[in-house]
């Protein structure tokens, strides 16, 4: 089994690339830490075909934190 573990310090910007990568190693698992998403973030922006998403935003008010597995 390979996992493809990531601190993103905000996948938004770079989910092009950070979506690239995924099809290319072909990771069983995924793991992001920061990705700096939030509730206005859709999880249709985040998703990964192929494969279940897992998401806990920081509702803190702050800018930072959040994973996605």
């Amino acid at each position: 089994m390979s996992a493809l573990c990531l601190n993103a310090r905000s996948i938004l910007n770079k989910f092009d690339s950070f979506e690239a990568l995924v099809y290319d190693v072909q990771p069983h698992i995924v793991g992001v830490t920061e990705t700096w998403a939030h509730e206005g973030v859709l999880d249709a922006e985040l998703q990964l075909k192929g494969y279940q998403m897992f998401r806990c935003d920081r509702n803190t008010g702050n800018k930072g934190g959040g994973v996605l597995l």
